[in-house]
Formats: structure tokens, sequence, C-alpha cells
């Protein structure tokens, strides 16, 4: 999502801030979207993992020469990292390449929009530090250094329900071709916790009650699920 002059950003057909679909690469993996080469199939949780399990497959017989592996589907990223931190080869070359394209689409967000805060949401925030000091180096390296003057770069997992919440107050606008259903608890509880927590609540202007109006979420709105 694009917070802009302290303002939430819906871009003409309220399907603005697609970040996770900048193509990284015309020749990239398949992206759920339908494109191939997005950011999202790199860097995202379920990215990595699909790259993962597809890069086994490529190994075919090659793979019984190495250790034993779990299925991706019934683990959590953070697991995945720790078996790169433990010198899986095939899980740290793509947990690298995520985290290098990563770099990559953060600097092209920074070189379009010269923003004041970059704030990284989603299980990839639980890497802490390592992880963000190593995605800074990238992006310093990538982007325009007249752009990076005063430039924040924060990991705020807080914002995950937020960030699930605005992209879901979408389907709440009755002119929007997106079904109308949403998952009313994730709304309710979900993005207002996170507002209250978060470091994106201090970009938004207003008090507790614009803030949630300037996310249009309106409950009576939501259909039962």
């Amino acid at each position: 999502g694009l917070i802009l002059s302290g303002k939430i950003y819906h871009g003409k057909n309220n399907l603005s801030g697609e970040v996770g679909h900048i193509i990284v690469n015309k020749e990239g993996p398949l992206c759920n979207c339908g494109n191939y080469g997005c950011l999202e199939a790199y860097s995202s949780a379920s990215g990595i993992k699909n790259r993962i399990k597809n890069k086994i497959k490529e190994l075919g017989t090659e793979r019984k020469a190495l250790p034993p592996l779990p299925n991706f589907d019934d683990i959590s990223l953070a697991q995945v990292f720790e078996m790169a931190r433990k010198g899986n080869l095939i899980v740290k070359g793509i947990i690298e390449e995520a985290i290098e394209y990563l770099g990559i689409g953060i600097a092209s967000v920074v070189n379009i929009l010269n923003p004041e805060m970059i704030v990284l949401v989603g299980g990839i925030t639980n890497e802490g530090e390592k992880l963000l000091n190593h995605l800074k180096e990238i992006v310093y390296k990538r982007a325009m250094s007249s752009h990076l003057q005063d430039l924040k770069i924060v990991e705020d997992p807080n914002t995950y329900g937020y960030y699930r919440g605005a992209k879901n107050t979408i389907a709440m606008n009755p002119n929007h071709p997106l079904p109308k259903k949403v998952v009313r608890h994730e709304i309710e509880h979900g993005v207002q916790n996170a507002l209250r927590k978060s470091k994106i609540n201090k970009a938004i202007d207003g008090t507790p009650a614009e803030k949630l109006k300037a996310l249009e979420i309106n409950t009576t709105e939501i259909d039962d699920i």
C-alpha cells in the first residue's frame, strides 16, 4: 500500500500499491497474478516456497544425494530461513535471491516515489536486523543516491493485519469489481489493533476513528462469512 502526504493512495480503480507485482525478471517464475517474474514470485513466503519446491523437482534423481527435506507447504517461512542458516544450499541460494530481488524492488519504489519511509510487513519481518541490514545494503547500492537521504527502511510485524485489512477494504467499495465479502474479524480486530501498534499509524493523519474511515472500513457493509 501507499501513503502519500498522510493519506492512503487508492489509485483510479482502488488498486494502487501492488509493489509485489513489479516485474524484476521478464523470464522469472509464474506469479499468482498470472504474470511472470513479479517480485512476489521471488520474495513472498509462497514465492520462496514454490521456488524451493521447483528447484527440488529440477534436481530429479540428484536429489537423492541431498539431506531429506520437509514438505514446504507445512512449514513456516521462519523455519525456511532457519534451514538456510543451517547451511541447506538449495534453500540458502533461493533465500539470498529473494532478498536481492526484494532490495531491487524497493530501490525501484524509492527511485519513483522518493518516500520518507519503507515499512516491511509479513513473515519476512521475523528475520529482524540481520535481514534488514543486508536489504538496506542492496537498496543503497541500487537506488539513486539523491533519493536516499533520510530514507527509513523498517520492519513492522504489527502491520500485517493492517495490510491485509487495507487490501480487503477494496471489496467494500460498491463500485469496485472485486467481491464484497471479506473476513470480518480481520477487519474489526486485525486492522484496528495494527493501527494502534503500527509505525504506519503515525503516517496517517487524524484520530483513530478518522484513520479507520480513511481505510473505508464500515463493518455494517461487510457480508457475514
